[in-house]
């Protein structure tokens, strides 16, 4: 069985998907990364992506997320969501610089291309208007991404409009989040396992996890006569939302229940932020919680052998 780890965007809420994992790691003994053949990661999930690829334990991970969260998105004081908005209006919210310091001292010089698992990594070029994908040297057409240093394509597919500027590259493409396409990178995934790598669809399973969902309800004031003012501020979250039922369902049907295990725990609508560094401690609970449920079907649909040993088409 050719074994696929999705892991969707969602900012500070990667803390989540780390802390699952490394609970998952603790109670079955078994280093996740380990057991996929291919890695897809889209924005934080990205980044977690890049990490376990290049040898990262994800009790590793969820210490840089601890370390570094307040310094990526730095307290406002007391100023409350509405008015952090409305200051965000006409300026991005974050500095890069901290997101980059973090990134570079994490990852170094390091290359996509020394990468254990093949990855998949989802941006978006915002002059062209067209996806970006970056991608391991797993297939022989595939001869530049996996000379890119890590953390640069970590910036990219993390460059979260409104949050961060884009990221521009050696080269001049201007990129931003891959969230604003594939959130959920599920589909991506799968597209890539069959149509590049062409692995048979039978012999496909995918263990694909969220970073929390709060239901999504439009008002019966935008419902009716909403402009775009009072849409702007739903917009977004529904787009997101809508994103990542549309890959997860899709993903389902082709797959099946029986190969295709979705964990993204419901919570309560605004309870955590992309940019919640409070919120961190609750995420890890909630993540070891749902560990606890999940760990044993788990292990037995996606741990019980590790995958053979990737070898690249391309070598640094």
């Amino acid at each position: 069985m050719f074994r696929v780890l999705s892991i969707d965007g969602g900012g500070i809420k990667g803390i989540f998907a780390v802390s699952f994992l490394s609970a998952i790691e603790a109670i079955t003994g078994k280093r996740v990364a380990d057991h996929f053949d291919l890695i897809a990661g889209t924005s934080t999930g990205g980044i977690i992506a890049l990490g376990l690829g290049l040898g990262y334990t994800p009790a590793e991970l969820l210490a840089f997320y601890r370390d570094e969260g307040k310094a990526i998105f730095p307290d406002e004081g007391t100023l409350s969501r509405a008015a952090r908005w409305t200051r965000h209006l006409l300026r991005v919210a974050y500095s890069p610089r901290a997101l980059e310091a973090a990134l570079r001292n994490r990852f170094g010089s390091r290359r996509l291309g020394e990468s254990a698992r093949r990855l998949v990594i989802p941006a978006f070029d915002a002059v062209r208007g067209d996806v970006h994908v970056y991608k391991t040297a797993h297939h022989p057409r595939l001869k530049t991404d996996y000379r890119v240093e890590a953390w640069q394509v970590a910036m990219a597919t993390a460059s979260a409009p409104t949050y961060f500027p884009c990221y521009v590259t050696a080269e001049g493409s201007s990129l931003i989040d891959g969230g604003v396409w594939a959130n959920n990178p599920a589909m991506v995934a799968l597209t890539e396992a069959v149509a590049v790598l062409k692995v048979p669809l039978d012999s496909i399973s995918m263990l694909s996890i969220g970073t929390t969902v709060a239901p999504v309800s439009v008002g019966r004031t935008r419902r009716t006569s909403g402009g775009r003012l009072l849409w702007a501020s739903t917009a977004p979250a529904l787009l997101l939302h809508g994103q990542s039922l549309a890959a997860s369902n899709q993903t389902e049907l082709i797959l099946g229940r029986e190969r295709f295990l979705r964990i993204n725990p419901v919570v309560q609508p605004g309870r955590y932020g992309l940019d919640d560094v409070r919120a961190a401690e609750e995420l890890v609970g909630v993540g070891q919680s749902v560990a606890r449920i999940e760990g044993e079907q788990i292990e037995q649909r996606f741990l019980t052998t590790p995958a053979e040993a990737f070898v690249p088409s391309h070598h640094l």
